[in-house]
């Protein structure tokens, strides 16, 4: 191989590297594209939704109302009645963020954290997160935003409630929402107690960047800046237990909730734990341990490294080998072609001829014969023919091999 074919060979391989990088990059930029036009579509739908609800029904209510005064009508009357005023589940639902901003890392914020509503008719009220949505970057705090929501007959059926509408939180946008930090302080009188902190920013680091992230060593060679949280999707094993929360500026390491377990009450009928843990079924071993047909379910019958047969193919398989190896038995009787039986009578007498060569060999070597017979039996001619050409009896000399 000379240098120039090397040198192509090498160029062709980084070009069609770099094919493939853009390929890949442009795949990828197609389909951010595409999830970016359905969050998109998805928030023009509420939008419109909301508006015409607004227009057609509370828009024109409001105005008359407005001037009707304490001629007002009731609405609260006719075919829903106690359904005035509450809320339809469109209302719930918040605008779709873009793909990039949904990452859980975007928003430190779990289920159990306590947060502060910083903007918005709650603002500085505390409480703690019941659930996370991601895709709308909200979040519903207990007790807090509580509002009315419409039933419909179904729900009603399903939960046995003749109330024709239920409370319920609406979710919050993480953007209003702080962290609540318990931070331990001395006080004067030199006890340490925990105070609540509103925290207006949290750094988060990975769990390989915790033993260089100090605030001492900013400046020099062996500090390292905290990642940024959009790129901890692309670390392996990203997740609440390599994550580590700090107040943005300190070392103060906020802790992740932990998921209390729900408290079970117990009563007189429950199956007690030693009756769960008792082992009442023993196997016996004139029984299979598994019914017929459902190892075939656990395990691929067809794959090409299975290690179990069924009883009908074994048997084919054996009555295979046993034909096989019966072809190449000579003694058994067999429908031959004429030249087949030919060559069999040929490597018969063949086979007899070397087994008498062989016994004769044996018994020149053993003296009891001379080498005019061996020849003789060997080339199958009279010993007189011989006797003039290399006479000898028994007894003589043992000729040399």
């Amino acid at each position: 191989m000379t240098l120039q074919s090397v040198q192509k060979f090498i160029q062709r391989a980084a070009s069609n590297r770099k094919r493939s990088v853009r390929a890949r990059l442009k795949k990828k930029a197609r389909f951010e594209k595409q999830l970016y036009k359905a969050a998109l579509d998805s928030n023009n739908m509420v939008t419109v939704m909301r508006n015409d609800y607004f227009k057609l029904d509370v828009k024109p209510r409001w105005m008359k109302d407005w001037n009707a005064g304490p001629l007002a009508p009731r609405h609260d009357l006719g075919m829903a009645p106690g359904e005035f005023g509450t809320l339809d589940g469109y209302d719930f639902i918040n605008y779709t963020v873009p793909p990039q901003n949904s990452s859980k890392w975007i928003y430190p914020f779990r289920e159990g954290d306590t947060v502060a509503v910083a903007n918005g008719r709650y603002k500085g009220r505390i409480g703690k997160i019941e659930h996370v949505e991601l895709r709308t970057a909200d979040a519903r705090l207990s007790g807090i935003n509580k509002s009315d929501l419409r039933k419909s007959e179904e729900e009603r059926f399903a939960t046995g409630s003749k109330d024709p509408y239920g409370t319920q939180e609406i979710p919050l946008r993480m953007d209003d929402l702080r962290l609540v930090a318990f931070v331990s302080k001395t006080g004067q009188n030199g006890i340490k107690a925990e105070q609540p902190v509103i925290v207006d920013a949290v750094t988060l680091l990975h769990a390989d960047d915790l033993p260089r992230f100090r605030p001492e060593l900013k400046g020099s060679k062996e500090y390292r800046e905290p990642v940024p949280p959009k790129l901890f999707k692309h670390k392996r094993h990203a997740d609440d237990e390599t994550v580590v929360r700090f107040i943005a500026g300190t070392n103060i390491e906020v802790p992740w909730p932990h998921n209390e377990p729900d408290l079970v009450d117990e009563h007189d009928c429950d199956t007690k734990r030693i009756e769960v843990e008792d082992a009442t079924y023993m196997p016996q071993l004139h029984q299979a341990p598994l019914p017929d047909g459902l190892i075939d379910e656990l395990r691929n019958k067809y794959s090409n490294y299975r290690v179990r047969h069924d009883p009908e193919y074994l048997a084919k398989r054996a009555y295979e080998f046993q034909k096989a190896e019966d072809l190449k038995n000579p003694d058994l009787n067999h429908i031959r072609t004429p030249l087949q039986e030919m060559r069999w009578q040929q490597n018969k007498k063949a086979a007899e001829r070397t087994s008498e060569e062989e016994a004769a060999h044996e018994r020149l070597m053993r003296g009891e014969i001379s080498l005019v017979q061996y020849l003789a039996i060997k080339h199958k001619v009279p010993e007189e023919r011989l006797a003039g050409i290399l006479p000898a009896t028994a007894g003589e000399q043992r000729p040399s091999v």
